[in-house]
């Protein structure tokens, strides 16, 4: 696909584990200076892939201030993979630094958007949903090197028609 669609960790990635900070992947939106997003999906079975890349015609400079203006241009690789082997779902999402596009991640102003790589799982024991999740963005801009890591475990089950949640996060 090419055009305003997700990239591919923003399409793929679900977090088992509700609030992880650190999993703030880029989507469609934050990527608007492109000129559009093209993305790769392969499916067989139980295992499905993605990667995509913004498209930036740098050219026009005055239009995007994500590189140096000589070249059109693919940035912001964003690779996932989910896979379900018997009763366990297992996710994986990276997303490549990008250069001269902002980014918030909780609390932090970030100059640039950070490298993210998050793994999660979770599987079914006796009706009672469990995810476990790791996230870690880093940014190594120019003076700064800003790190943030989440953990978190979460459990679910539903009474009757009352679902309830349960999780931990530690940013």
């Amino acid at each position: 696909k090419f055009g305003d669609t997700p990239p591919a960790a923003d399409a793929l990635w679900s977090s088992p584990v509700t609030n992880l900070d650190a999993d703030d992947f880029n989507d469609e939106d934050d990527l608007e200076g492109e000129d559009g997003i093209i993305i790769g999906n392969f499916v067989i079975g139980d295992l499905e892939i993605a990667a995509s890349y913004g498209v930036v015609d740098t050219n026009n400079t005055d239009e995007s201030d994500i590189n140096d203006g000589s070249d059109d241009d693919f940035v912001g690789l964003q690779f996932a993979v989910n896979y379900t082997f018997g009763t366990v779902d297992v996710a994986f999402a990276y997303q490549e630094a990008v250069d001269g596009l902002e980014s918030d991640i909780e609390d932090i102003d970030i100059a640039d958007t950070p490298e993210i790589i998050a793994l999660g799982a979770s599987t079914n024991f006796a009706g009672i949903e469990v995810g476990v999740a790791y996230a870690l963005a880093t940014n190594d801009d120019d003076d700064v090197d800003e790190e943030l890591q989440s953990f978190g475990v979460q459990g679910s089950y539903t009474f009757g028609d009352i679902p309830a949640r349960a999780f931990y996060v530690y940013h």
